[in-house]
């Protein structure tokens, strides 16, 4: 029954991997001639929609911090492009939820109800809590509830937040996650079946994002430096990646480091022109799931950092791991031994693509049948 409308609750703040997947869990939806919104919940307090003169406040503050600061500056430009990229890609409830308790005292309108991906089950990004909201709580069980894609971002889990998850689970009636080390924690604690899905990116080809991609940066060929870590033994590698390619390079800012090499600020850009400046990259060099997958969707040859050591609590290296693992292409990543391995741009993408493609097929089935289990 297609006449169906889906509520989706996910993660769609100013960052480019949250917010592309909300659009693609959309986008796919709506390709499948699903109707479906975004609910307008989020914990983010400067993405909540207030009145417009605690909006205009909020953006006065940011715009005097992103004097001093580089990263301010970045978030400054960044918000208006994420704002207009929301605007004209995504469709939201016309209810906006701005506390949790909201969704308690006035629950949404949807025959199904979707909780999407991006880490919105790691419980330390939520002060060591499950955000209830991001597990349908609020939802009464005569609605279908079902899962795609989340991830816990966290190998493993103190017994009270499993307990607290396990009951709030029991009311799903498909559960799917991101990566395997989410698939163990469920499958420990939930008797319905679990399986691990592509990250809603993917769900997407190179045509569909090409809809919205955009580059203003570069007619030049460029290497795309995309990283939240801050290893110094990075550094060393853009550099030399830099004079063996003889290609200039464009850095998306994440933390205060000033290289010690000639590069440009990717400053003004959004969800668009993440897009377009990976599609049109000479080599992409990321610590990022998202960039990972980007590239290997749109067949861009990258290198992948591991940004989290083995013993970190948030380690994130797992969503990198599994990806590369599942398309053959573990050799792209490199780490203080081999980044003076020789650099190589011919990356063979057919066993990604085969993957991709497959996956990307059998994983919308799947999200299709879940919908329609009532």
């Amino acid at each position: 029954m297609k006449n169906k409308k889906i509520g989706i609750v996910t993660c769609y703040m100013n960052n480019f991997g949250a917010c592309l997947q909300a659009y693609a869990l959309q986008e796919t939806l709506r390709k499948n001639n699903y109707e479906n919104e975004l609910i307008r919940y989020t914990p983010i307090k400067s993405l909540v929609k207030y009145n417009i003169f605690i909006r205009i406040g909020l953006k006065v503050r940011l715009f005097l911090k992103s004097f001093k600061n580089v990263l301010y500056k970045f978030e400054f430009h960044r918000a208006f492009k994420f704002d207009k990229f929301r605007k004209q890609y995504i469709k939201f409830s016309k209810e906006n939820y701005k506390k949790l308790d909201d969704l308690y005292k006035k629950v949404p309108n949807y025959d199904v109800f979707l909780v999407g991906s991006d880490q919105v089950w790691n419980p330390l990004i939520h002060n060591n809590q499950n955000n209830k909201a991001y597990f349908l709580d609020f939802v009464k069980d005569d609605r279908l509830k079902i899962s795609y894609a989340p991830s816990l971002g966290v190998s493993d889990l103190p017994i009270e937040l499993k307990n607290d998850m396990k009951t709030m689970l029991k009311s799903f009636s498909a559960i799917s996650v991101r990566e395997n080390t989410g698939k163990k924690i469920i499958d420990e604690i939930s008797d319905i079946e679990c399986r691990v899905v592509l990250d809603p990116t993917l769900l997407l080809d190179k045509n569909d994002w090409n809809k919205v991609a955009k580059n203003p940066m570069s007619d030049k060929k460029y290497i795309l430096c995309y990283i939240f870590s801050d290893f110094e033994y990075v550094e060393e590698f853009i550099k030399k990646a830099s004079e063996e390619l003889n290609l200039k390079i464009i850095v998306i800012p994440l933390h205060a480091r000033k290289y010690n090499f000639e590069y440009d600020e990717a400053l003004d850009i959004g969800p668009s022109e993440f897009v377009g400046l990976i599609r049109d990259a000479s080599l992409v060099i990321t610590d990022s799931f998202h960039a990972t997958a980007f590239s290997l969707n749109l067949n861009v040859p990258f290198y992948s950092i591991l940004r989290n050591k083995s013993n970190e609590k948030n380690n994130m290296n797992s969503r990198i791991n599994d990806i590369l693992n599942s398309t053959d292409l573990e050799n792209r990543i490199i780490n203080e031994t081999s980044i003076n391995n020789k650099l190589d741009l011919n990356v063979d993408f057919t066993k990604a693509n085969d993957y991709i493609n497959t996956k990307r097929q059998l994983d919308v089935q799947y999200l299709l049948d879940s919908i329609n289990l009532k």
